[in-house]
């Protein structure tokens, strides 16, 4: 296997193969310094359980037993719950009374319709 000398290699100068032995090489150096990163804090913290002269165990129960900080994810739920009403017609089409609107949402097809040929929104009311 060929060395690559990193700190005067220009990347763009190297092949695929050499740049996935280069990626291969970095991801185990990388595996390793977390590794003995890892250890030398453990080893840190036996030697302070020791020096306060408690175990380790004891000292990592603590940790086990702190309660989470309170803050949840995602949405808040409201305290009440609300329903949707169902909200009476403003609008009614005087060619068709089945065919009627709230006011709320898009524009139904028949009323676009009539809107589109000159008439008025008011025209179609509801008045009772």
């Amino acid at each position: 296997m060929n060395q690559i000398d990193v700190t005067t290699t220009n990347l763009e100068e190297l092949d695929l193969s050499e740049l996935n032995s280069l990626a291969t090489r970095i991801q185990t150096t990388i595996r390793k310094k977390e590794a003995a990163r890892v250890k030398q804090l453990r080893d840190d913290a036996k030697s302070i359980a020791r020096a306060q002269g408690i175990s380790v165990e004891e000292l990592l129960r603590g940790f086990s037993q702190d309660k989470p900080s309170g803050k949840k994810r995602g949405r808040k739920k409201s305290a009440i719950k609300t329903t949707t009403r169902k909200v009476a017609p403003k609008y009614r089409n005087p060619e068709n009374i089945e065919e009627t609107w709230t006011g709320r949402g898009q524009l139904p097809r028949w009323i676009r319709a009539k809107l589109e040929a000159g008439a008025n929104k008011d025209d179609f009311l509801i008045r009772d």
